[in-house]
């Protein structure tokens, strides 16, 4: 312009039109030959046991063809060293599977996916990523996942679970060994005396207009030795609790909640089941929490219930509702706002022994 040369940065876009959302926008992608992803962001090993471990190769090619392998941190092992995949066509998918062995002083570690071919070496994944509010973009982070070695015991495995909203809790206790059958408003009129425990998704109460016309049910299992695990629900969003029996005694649900992670925890019956059967829960299970420690605890209750745990944000008053119990008939019936549904895909040692505990109450 008059002689100058000026020199700006702008990127290079594809825009098309939706007719209920207007312009849209994609950036241009420079992908790698082969995206590894691991089917499980975290996996659990117990006792020292081999498990499976599952990567899915993508390819960016016509054809392709590579050598899949598992990096691992010393002392763990892997079978095989590595898999030969052949791809056909452009975005082919294909799964590749190891069996993997955690080093025996080794409680936490990363494990790392890497495609070799002729033309050079490749560990990205793929992540999309698409909100209304922004363009929708693909990242390519690197390919690994968590892998936790886990001292935890468990005491009954048959689990029955009702699915809430974005659940994935059922999948990580499927992870340490308990045989989940997932309930509806079905099944949920069946023979509910062979499960050891039934557990109630987060929100489930919000979400599910069965689950309030299923309560009888659920509270006559108790009564006849079952164990029932309530997790948060809420009085605030997702529309009300459908349901004024939560659980066997009065309850009520407040808005009450801790969001500092690493807040102190005072336990409040250290003798009592929750914390010592069939694993001992000591301070150390409450460290490496994410995001909270939980929310829309209970607000008031019957003196029928007993209380676990007291803890509170800095400057805020002690909250004792995040975790309660009660006996009813043969069984019990135990409502927590912890977050486990946070703690558990996120692979946090001591939230996995803790619900441990709360599926194993003794009869």
């Amino acid at each position: 312009i008059l002689g100058e040369t000026i020199a700006y940065r702008h990127p290079v876009k594809y825009k098309y039109t939706e007719p209920s959302r207007g312009e849209i926008y994609k950036y241009l992608e420079i992908r790698p030959e082969i995206m590894l992803n691991f089917e499980q962001n975290v996996f659990i090993f117990t006792e020292g046991q081999s498990k499976t471990v599952g990567v899915i190769a993508k390819n960016n090619l016509a054809a392709n063809r590579a050598a899949v392998s598992l990096k691992l941190p010393e002392g763990w092992s892997v079978s095989p060293a590595s898999v030969e995949v052949e791809f056909t066509e452009k975005d082919q998918e294909k799964p590749v599977y190891f069996t993997v062995t955690p080093g025996k002083n080794t409680s936490e570690a990363t494990i790392g996916a890497r495609a070799v071919n002729e033309r050079g070496s490749y560990d990205h994944a793929y992540r999309h990523i698409a909100y209304e509010h922004i363009p929708e973009l693909n990242v390519f982070p690197k390919a690994v996942a968590k892998a936790i070695n886990l001292d935890v015991k468990i005491a009954g495995k048959k689990v029955g679970y009702i699915m809430g909203a974005g659940d994935e809790v059922a999948q990580s206790l499927m992870q340490i060994g308990y045989e989940v059958t997932f309930l509806d408003e079905n099944s949920i009129k069946g023979d509910l005396g062979r499960l050891d425990a039934i557990i109630i998704g987060v929100r489930a109460y919000n979400t599910k207009d069965w689950l309030a016309n299923s309560q009888k049910l659920l509270l006559e299992y108790v009564q006849n030795g079952g164990n029932l695990l309530v997790q948060y629900q809420t009085q605030a969003f997702y529309g009300r609790i459908k349901t004024n029996e939560l659980g066997p005694y009065p309850m009520s649900i407040g808005r009450g909640r801790v969001t500092e992670e690493d807040a102190a925890v005072r336990f409040l019956n250290p003798q009592g089941p929750v914390l010592n059967y069939p694993n001992r829960i000591t301070a150390k299970d409450f460290e490496g929490w994410v995001q909270e420690r939980g929310l829309y605890f209970a607000q008031e209750w019957s003196d029928k219930y007993t209380t676990v745990l007291a803890m509170k944000d800095k400057g805020e008053t002690e909250l004792e509702g995040s975790l309660l119990y009660a006996r009813y008939g043969k069984g019990n019936f135990v409502f927590t706002g912890l977050s486990l549904f946070r703690q558990l895909p996120a692979g946090v040692p001591g939230a996995y022994r803790l619900i441990a505990n709360l599926i194993s109450m003794k009869k």
